[in-house]
């Protein structure tokens, strides 16, 4: 697998499909003459799908019943073998009237190969940032490049090789959410229950062989240890040495895997971090009082390339679906508070920032997840989105397993600093150093600013908490010319001493909250940040005035926001200098499923602020939104 770099707001990932796959792709394209007209379209569709599945399976059921006449004689064979009798006749049942309702031919016609050249397939931002959020929710996926190669196996072998399917299905069962289970329940009860035994059969006779391979390892290490130690002594000897070696205690080393002394490491920063926070916000306040945090203008380059001034984010009018949740925002400006105290009120180098701002973060979220996990919080009332997964003890999982937990493990600490922090020091300099591509002009999406100047993305940024600025420091690497310093704006101090409920309580409680934001933190949200996104801040309006009158599900959100967009796109369409963000937005008006990343993330924020309340219904698992009415009482921090 091989992933092109991703750059925020414009991202575009490229995935290189191996020869194998590939192959087997074309074969089927050029068999199912009805379905896929060439490659692209058999991985465009399985990817959709995929995606689907996980985010709407009723949409998921729906596009089943349309591929349904699409299918060969040995698929619907099989099929038939795994459902029971009345099952698989009301499925054929349903396939009808729902293809004979939207005018689908049972018998459809072919649409013609096309022998289309092979190239990298490319996964536009929103539909990746869907992807990641998968990643983040189902552990079936360790990572990005793991999602799309396990649709495309899955695909692949259910058009190719159908009988083969249902052990990846079996694979697959565990992490099905509620939702999958109720609608598959619904539409396929006698079917459900008989692959739910199969499915714990075969993960108990799974989980006793690795168990069994697990015993295996340990007694083999014990034995060459004991071995390697006899080959010092004496034959005599053995015997007491062969105690010594059973009996001993393990050494640090041996006690602890790679992933544990990452947690351990993690626990301390977090801990620092909270022990500092009375000294931090009294030296925070000072340097503000002193104006020494003060808010610069856009960066400029000289005659000489030096940049002198702030690094600029881009304009892009809502906040990015990435940036999901405002705590983890919350963590980094308080790492940043910290570094800057320590450092007499000056800038800190960059990359130390994102280092130490993820390990705190990974702090937090193994104590924070812990907790989720044991009151089995749902997600609409988990605190820890947003935060990185935490580590895992990989010390008896084969090679294979271990280098999909650590791709995942590794991709989550990418996506946090990315998202969170900012982007790496390298990417920016690739980007200040390129020139604008021809697909990039057409689409008119800006990478620098009217000063030739790179913009900087990031959460950070792009919410005024921070100061990015260059030095120059190596004219002869033309890669890498420039480093990165950051401070706090005026803003970011402001939104620092705000106190906050995980991170004062931490000392005594380890992060075991119920609430993520303080009211004064959710208020300057509101009222500092929100307004700086003019699309984003017509949302929060347009909710708030909505759920007055009633209480709504995702779909009437949906449409209250399509609205939202025409409202901004019209407005825009009136200036004589439109947004340069205009024809990307424009786009919804083509496709309405793009709101759903940008509604899914700003519902996630506004229920975390507390403005609005989020439920999830126990029988669809679909989500119901009201408006939260506050009181003037802080929020309980409920103890178990």
């Amino acid at each position: 697998m091989e992933t092109g770099q991703p750059t925020l707001k414009t991202q575009v990932t490229k995935f290189k499909i191996d020869t194998t796959r590939a192959s087997e792709i074309e074969a089927i394209a050029k068999d199912i003459k009805t379905m896929f007209r060439d490659w692209h379209d058999f991985v465009s569709e399985s990817i959709a799908f995929t995606i689907t599945w996980w985010t709407d399976p009723n949409s998921a059921l729906d596009n089943s019943y349309e591929w349904f006449p699409h299918y060969t004689d040995e698929m619907k064979a099989e099929m038939q073998k795994q459902m029971k009798k009345n099952d698989y006749k009301n499925f054929q049942e349903a396939v009808k009237k729902h293809n004979d309702e939207y005018g689908i031919s049972m018998t459809p016609r072919e649409v013609g190969f096309e022998d289309r050249e092979y190239s990298h397939y490319r996964i536009d931002s929103l539909r990746l940032g869907m992807i990641n959020d998968i990643v983040d929710e189902i552990d079936l996926y360790p990572s990005t490049e793991s999602f799309f190669d396990e649709a495309l196996d899955l695909m692949i072998t259910w058009w190719k090789r159908p009988t083969e399917a249902m052990p990846k299905f079996l694979e697959m069962f565990p992490h099905l959410t509620e939702k999958q289970k109720e609608l598959f329940k619904e539409k396929h009860p006698d079917t459900y229950y008989s692959i739910e035994a199969r499915a714990q059969a075969y993960h108990e006779q799974k989980r006793k062989q690795e168990e069994k391979s697990k015993e295996t390892i340990k007694q083999e290490s014990i034995t060459n240890k004991i071995t390697k130690e006899l080959e010092r002594v004496v034959i005599n000897d053995r015997k007491t040495v062969v105690e010594e070696i059973i009996q001993q205690p393990p050494s640090l080393s041996e006690s602890y895997s790679e992933s544990e002394v990452i947690a351990r490491d993690a626990e301390d920063a977090v801990r620092t971090l909270c022990a500092q926070l009375n000294d931090t916000s009294s030296t925070i306040s000072e340097l503000s009082l002193e104006k020494k945090i003060t808010e610069l203008s856009d960066a400029k380059m000289d005659q000489d390339s030096n940049i002198h001034g702030k690094l600029p984010y881009d304009e892009y009018p809502t906040i990015w679906a990435f940036y999901s949740r405002f705590f983890p925002v919350k963590v980094v400006v308080s790492v940043l508070a910290d570094m800057i105290a320590d450092n007499n009120g000056e800038m800190v180098e960059y990359d130390q920032l994102r280092e130490k701002a993820y390990n705190v973060a990974l702090g937090l979220s193994e104590e924070i997840k812990d907790y989720e996990e044991k009151w089995r919080r749902k997600r609409n009332v988990k605190i820890s989105a947003g935060l990185p997964q935490r580590p895992i003890d990989e010390r008896y999982l084969s090679p294979r397993k271990r280098l999909e937990k650590m791709n995942k493990f590794n991709s989550s600490k990418d996506r946090f600093q990315n998202h969170f922090v900012g982007m790496s020091e390298e990417t920016w300099n690739k980007k200040q150093n390129s020139k604008p591509d021809q697909k990039s002009i057409e689409n008119k999406k800006p990478t620098k600013n009217e000063n030739g100047i790179a913009y900087f993305d990031g959460a950070l940024n792009a919410m005024g908490l921070a100061n990015f600025v260059v030095e120059k420091v190596d004219e002869k690497n033309d890669s890498s010319p420039y480093k990165i310093m950051v401070g706090l704006t005026p803003k970011g101090a402001e939104f620092y001493r705000k106190r906050n409920p995980v991170l004062v309580n931490y000392m005594d409680r380890r992060g075991h909250v119920d609430v993520a934001l303080f009211p004064s933190e959710s208020t300057f949200i509101k009222n500092d940040i929100i307004p700086k996104f003019s699309l984003e801040e017509m949302f929060v309006s347009k909710i708030e005035k909505e759920l007055k009158e009633k209480t709504l599900g995702a779909k009437e959100i949906d449409s209250a926001f399509v609205t939202v967009v025409i409202d901004w796109l019209q407005k825009e369409e009136k200036k004589d200098v439109k947004s340069s963000w205009y024809s990307t937005i424009n786009g919804i008006r083509s496709d309405e499923s793009l709101i759903t990343p940008w509604r899914v993330a700003t519902m996630g924020r506004l229920s975390e602020m507390g403005i609005v309340n989020w439920e999830i219904e126990r029988k669809t698992g679909s989500s119901q939104f009201s408006l939260h009415i506050p009181t003037e009482e802080p929020p309980k921090i409920i103890k178990h």
